[in-house]
Parts: structure tokens; C-alpha cells; sequence
């Protein structure tokens, strides 16, 4: 069987609580919402994956979380993303952060034959909407550009997700959860 996989942070509770107050903003828009339990925080697409590869897969990322401490990273702005010009989601973003760089890094790194590594820099990013683009424009419509805020996201595993389709609804399913552990020493 193949399946399709990407590697992410999973949103704590009380951060979908706060995201959902604030993203009230664009409660009017032509937007679709990211369903609360699909909001994560992706750190690294593989695509398509064997399922022979599973074990292989998993063993890399357990080397790439080895040694690490939980972190936390804070998200600083609600804004349309990828920008202005090109308007085609509702992303919680943050700056870059040096631990999930690296851990990024040694993911990509150590999963470099599974993954579809793309060369645009890596952005922490949440998508909490998707914005339908019938006649859209943004000089004609009073839409909010970036909302500030301080959400800090707690970075203490990461997880392997498989992405399905159940009945015409987008899916992801819990492969494999790696906790991040620095050795004591």
C-alpha cells in the first residue's frame, strides 16, 4: 500500500480556542476554515511512501527528535499568506525559530530519500483557512491584512500523519508520534 505523508506539529486545545476567537476577523469572508482537528503545523512533506518504508521512516525521524528538549515557538500574526499579491490562505505564522529550524533541518536531512523537499525557505506557518478566489479582490473587499498576536505553540513531539480522503472529506490519520527527549546528562 502507498500512502500519503507528511511530518508536523500537532495544535494544542487552548490554542485552537484562542485561533478561533481571533479568526473572527474573517468570519464574513469568502473563506474555508480548516476543520479544528486538521490544524497542525507542517514541518516536512514526504508525498507518496511505501508502506515496506514505514519502519525506515519512523526510525529517522526517532534520530532526528534523539536528544532534542521541547521548545516552544511563538506565532506572532494572523495573515493572509503567501502574501498580499498572491492571496490564497488564512495562515498563522511566526518568525523563524532556531530549534525548529534545526529540527527541520536534521528531519530533512534524514529523510532526505522520502521527502519532497521544496527550495523556498521554510516559513513555521498554520493554515486556518483556505480563500475562495471567485472575483476576489482585495482593493474591493475590506478584508483585515494581518492580525497581531502572541500564541505560543508548545513543540514537544513530532508526528508522522497520513492524509486521506473519507467520504469526499480531507483526513489525517495518526501514523506515528516521535516525543522530543534530551538526554539527561
Amino acid at each position: 500500500m502507498v500512502r500519503t505523508l507528511f511530518l508536523g506539529i500537532r495544535i494544542e486545545e487552548r490554542v485552537n480556542k484562542t485561533l478561533d476567537r481571533h479568526i473572527r476577523a474573517w468570519d464574513e469572508k469568502n473563506i474555508t476554515w480548516t476543520k479544528r482537528e486538521l490544524r497542525h503545523m507542517t514541518l516536512l512533506f514526504l508525498g507518496r511512501v511505501e508502506d515496506q518504508y514505514l519502519p525506515e521512516v519512523c526510525s529517522a525521524i526517532a534520530e532526528a527528535c534523539y536528544d532534542k528538549a521541547p521548545f516552544e515557538v511563538m506565532m506572532n500574526e494572523i495573515k493572509i499568506g503567501p502574501d498580499k499579491d498572491h492571496p490564497k490562505a488564512i495562515w498563522l505564522s511566526g518568525d523563524i525559530h532556531e530549534e525548529l529550524h534545526n529540527l527541520y533541518t536534521d528531519l530533512s536531512q534524514k529523510l532526505f530519500s522520502f521527502a519532497q523537499i521544496q527550495k523556498k525557505q521554510f516559513r513555521p506557518h498554520i493554515t486556518l483557512g483556505r480563500i475562495q478566489q471567485s472575483g476576489l479582490s482585495f482593493e474591493e473587499e475590506d478584508w483585515v491584512q494581518t492580525v497581531p498576536v502572541q500564541i505560543p505553540i508548545s513543540v514537544e513531539e513530532v508526528t508522522l500523519f497520513e492524509s486521506v480522503r473519507e467520504k469526499g472529506e480531507l483526513v489525517h490519520n495518526l501514523v506515528d508520534a516521535c516525543e522530543l527527549q534530551k538526554e539527561e546528562e
